[in-house]
């Protein structure tokens, strides 16, 4: 019998993340989909949670609505963006890993999402993600 909780904390909901992590898994396995727990709000007596269900490829791995954004984007006639970019890790000036990983279209200031080194989701502008690649935007130009 599990312990009885008075009420909901943090360390409460990280507990739940992980075993519904583990539960969801069994279910990925039988659909063919991969499970992700998006944010988690809480209250004393109440967890709100988004879970999102994303169909496996052939080769095993998923494709986000933001990679599926960034290719459809990047495949666009009129566009600088290149689509060898997503996935593809680069080192910034600074010394930072940034690799892309998705589009946000409806994002007017900050529309792409990298992942720096520490794993974590980060937002950028056109013009400072086309600094990380390497590459002139000219959007750059009509900001000076």
């Amino acid at each position: 019998m599990p312990n009885t909780i008075t009420q909901i904390t943090p360390a409460i909901c990280k507990d739940m993340r992980e075993q519904l992590n583990a539960a969801l898994a069994l279910v990925a396995k039988d659909f063919n989909v991969s499970f992700d727990i998006g944010k988690m709000t809480y209250s004393s007596d109440s967890v709100t949670m988004k879970v999102e269900a994303l169909l496996n490829n052939a080769d095993g791995t998923t494709t986000t609505p933001e990679a599926k954004a960034y290719l459809e984007m990047a495949n666009r006639p009129y566009t600088e963006a290149e689509p060898e970019w997503l996935g593809k890790e680069v080192t910034t000036v600074s010394g930072e890993k940034l690799t892309l990983v998705g589009y946000r279209p409806r994002a007017r200031k900050q529309p792409y999402i990298v992942t720096k080194g520490n794993g974590k989701q980060y937002i950028m502008t056109e013009v400072a993600l086309f600094r990380a690649y390497g590459f002139e935007s000219k959007a750059s130009h009509n900001q000076m």
